[in-house]
């Protein structure tokens, strides 16, 4: 085989691979909504996709890993791995230094993935203690706390340890998906009013640390 034509086929293959990926990722997505996680199988989402369940297997590993391969798409709105407070966009807010512009964004945008994850999150809440799903369900809140503490940490530089670490766990707490859900879908409140709400809660509590400097 000439090199141009491994040329060629190399980037044919990673463009069929993410597609291949995309696709079994909405199937995965659509029949933990519809069937809930203990009822979904390899099998079946492989079908859903159209490919072999060799190709589930070897692209994602278990069903719990394609669960959290789901949520991290639904979380960042896209496929793209990087973090979201790696992206330029949110970079160069945060560079800005405006705390109230920062919040407002930070609120919009966690408003935006509240109702993103929250099917899978009812679906994950239905499977209850399912020994297969709880270390996937402890590495998504642990995943949450350190992007909570770093979002303070650019935010509150100089933080007393002990004050920052009790910020950062009640941050964690607001920004669960669990309290989303609470409000939004329980409360009825509005995405908007959720989102101004948590940019408040937001400026408090970094005022509350950048006054305790």
């Amino acid at each position: 085989m000439s090199e141009r034509r491994k040329a060629y086929e190399s980037p044919l293959r990673a463009e069929q691979a993410i597609l291949t990926r995309r696709r079994v990722l909405d199937a995965a997505r659509e029949l933990f909504v519809e069937q809930g996680f203990a009822q979904v199988t390899i099998a079946g989402v492989a079908r859903q996709a159209g490919v072999a369940r060799e190709t589930v297997y070897k692209t994602f590993g278990n069903k719990a890993d394609l669960l959290k391969a789901a949520y991290d798409v639904a979380v960042a709105g896209d496929d793209d791995p990087t973090p979201l407070l790696a992206r330029p966009e949110i970079t160069d807010l945060l560079e800005s230094g405006d705390l109230e512009q920062i919040a407002d964004a930070y609120g919009r945008t966690t408003a935006g993935i509240a109702l993103r994850v929250a099917p899978l999150v009812t679906a994950m809440a239905a499977a209850g203690s399912h020994p297969e799903l709880e270390p996937t369900v402890a590495r998504m809140k642990d995943e949450r706390l350190r992007g909570t503490r770093a979002l303070f940490r650019r935010l509150c530089p100089g933080a007393a340890p002990a004050a920052l670490a009790e910020q950062v766990d009640a941050h964690w707490a607001l920004i669960s998906p669990e309290v989303a859900l609470l409000l939004l879908r329980d409360r009825g409140w509005s995405a908007e009013r959720y989102a101004r709400w948590l940019a408040r809660q937001t400026v408090s509590q970094v005022e509350l640390l950048r006054g305790s400097l």
